[in-house]
């Protein structure tokens, strides 16, 4: 049993709780799910359990032992951890070596050490990357290998803090499927996660605001409780409509319960004509002569015997178009070369018919942490404007709009390796829109954003399609983007393996499955609902 106790945490020369008076009880076998706006302390509370950090007040003990940093090493076997961003903690080059890293600190065999990682690896659908470099590989792979290398230590407890934020549906399945089963076997997980789907299948959901804890119920409580969804920004969401239509159908949310068994219960009391009020879709209005067109021309990239990107070919105007495919499917790969960051192997990225220089198109990178280094919030986002020789008045109302559009004014004085990871997110993408560029190219941009910062997000992406300019978003949350998106373009494998309207990806799952994905849960009640029957997306 873990056992959060009165437990509080102060940040080295603050003043101001990061936690404060937590208590909870993590037993084994069971899942809590914890949910709250960004920088509530959430990622604290979670390094607190994992023993990353220690309370500064009250205590955490797991199995009768109180953290310290003196017994942290010792109980350090028995609670697995996955931290939000999978690099800050890998310390081998190869994919083998980073799991297998643990097993041998603890000095076991090297055929038992071989056989454990292996099959880590194998549980989370990753044994083929074994060979791989971990600097190579996609964000959601990277959170797959540090999913992999907890779990060769065969914990008694798992901590997992947005461990599924970059991974596409189906391999977000695949481990929603072995946290399962580790439940069932006795293993105790808490996880840190943003999304209600998520929620869904805990024993218990807890709910951390301002630092304290702000609710905790079961998931069929919280559908009830307007305050609690007021508090996470989710009163009005779409997502928790369609649940709460499904319940009053008859469906019994229950720990366990899944999107899956939504869909089979949708389908067999035939709910779709019923769920069409909740699950309508929405129609994008075509774009005009474009401003800017950025494209590709027959794109190959190659990492060592890896290919990344293969003859890939597309154009994009005066739209919104959505990149999205399975993790390792070549979308970051795609953002950097379609920024001019990254040199093709082959063929040509292009704006306006000339090569694409970096610096013309904005890219807001996977990790937001990559792109901030000054001193403070402020300094970071003039550092563009500033190079491009905007200054005194002119760069502070740049830099004032760009945090306004982003809702970071607050945080302006502040050093950037201070925020949490949605802050930092919402930062990263100020300093992107400052610039003012031809086009833009936001990877993931909505990871690790509660409620608000993702329709801060939203908004921001409305004005600058207001402004006519192409917009690319590459995710793997592609249900956030339809009601906006004029196009989806799915990758499979570095190829192109469907193109459709957006329309066709709001009403059709057969562009997901084309590519290997989980169609999301609207998409398959429209489905159901016959709306898609009629549309006749294009094929790639």
């Amino acid at each position: 049993m873990i056992r959060v106790g009165n437990a509080g945490y102060l940040y080295d020369g603050s003043d101001i709780h990061a936690l404060e008076d937590i208590s909870l009880v993590l037993e084994p076998g069971e899942r809590i799910c914890v949910l709250g706006p960004n920088a509530g302390g959430k990622s604290t509370l979670a390094q607190l359990i994992a023993g990353v950090r220690f309370a500064t007040e009250g205590e955490v003990v797991v199995d009768g032992t109180v953290l310290t940093p003196k017994t942290a090493i010792s109980v350090a076997r028995n609670v697995g951890f996955v931290a939000q961003d999978p690099r800050s903690s890998m310390v081998s080059s190869l994919v083998f070596d980073e799991v297998a890293f643990g097993l041998r600190n603890l000095g076991l065999p090297s055929k038992k050490v071989a056989g454990r990682a292996l099959g880590a690896l194998e549980r989370c659908g990753i044994r083929k990357l074994q060979h791989s470099s971990t600097t190579e590989l996609s964000g959601g792979q990277q959170q797959l290998v540090s999913l992999a290398a907890a779990l060769a230590l065969d914990p008694a407890y798992l901590v997992l803090d947005e461990a599924t934020a970059m991974l596409d549906g189906t391999s977000a399945k695949r481990i929603d499927a072995l946290v399962d089963n580790l439940v069932a076997d006795g293993v105790g997980v808490l996880e840190i996660t943003h999304s209600i789907l998520r929620a869904m299948g805990a024993h218990r959901i807890i709910v951390i605001d301002c630092g304290r804890m702000a609710w905790q119920g079961g998931f069929d409580a919280l559908l009830s409780d307007d305050g609690a969804l007021r508090v996470l920004g989710l009163d009005g969401d779409p997502t928790v409509a369609l649940l709460r239509t499904i319940r009053a159908e008859g469906f019994p949310f229950a720990p366990g319960c899944t999107p899956d068994d939504v869909r089979s219960y949708a389908e067999m009391h035939q709910l779709g004509y019923r769920l069409r009020s909740v699950v309508a879709p929405h129609r994008v209005a075509p774009g005009n002569a474009p401003a800017h067109e950025l494209a590709l021309d027959g794109v190959g990239v190659v990492y060592g015997k890896n290919v990344a990107l293969s003859d890939l070919s597309l154009a994009i105007g005066d739209e919104l178009v959505v990149v999205a495919g399975p993790s390792g499917s070549g979308k970051s790969t795609c953002a950097s070369v379609l920024a001019g960051i990254l040199p093709p192997d082959e063929g040509d990225a292009l704006l306006d018919g000339e090569r694409v220089r970096a610096g013309r198109v904005g890219l807001a990178m996977q990790y937001p942490q990559d792109q901030l280094f000054a001193p403070t919030v402020r300094d970071d986002i003039a550092f563009g404007p500033r190079n491009l020789g905007v200054e005194g008045a002119a760069l502070d109302a740049v830099v004032s709009s760009a945090a306004d559009a982003m809702g970071i004014s607050d945080l302006l004085d502040r050093n950037p390796f201070e925020l949490s990871g949605g802050q930092a997110r919402r930062a990263a993408l100020a300093g992107i829109i400052a610039l003012n560029p031809a086009a833009y190219i936001f990877d993931e941009p909505l990871s690790g954003l509660d409620a608000f910062g993702r329709r801060q997000t939203k908004a921001l992406v409305a004005r600058l399609r207001g402004a006519h300019a192409p917009v690319i978003i590459v995710s793997h949350d592609v249900e956030e983007w339809l009601d906006a998106a004029s196009r989806v373009i799915f990758l499979r494998e570095g190829h192109l393996a469907y193109d459709c309207d957006g329309m066709a990806a709001q009403t059709r799952t057969q562009p997901y499955i084309s590519c290997g994905l989980e169609p999301p849960l609207a998409v398959a009640m429209r489905a159901l609902s016959g709306m898609g029957s009629e549309r006749r997306p294009q094929h790639g």
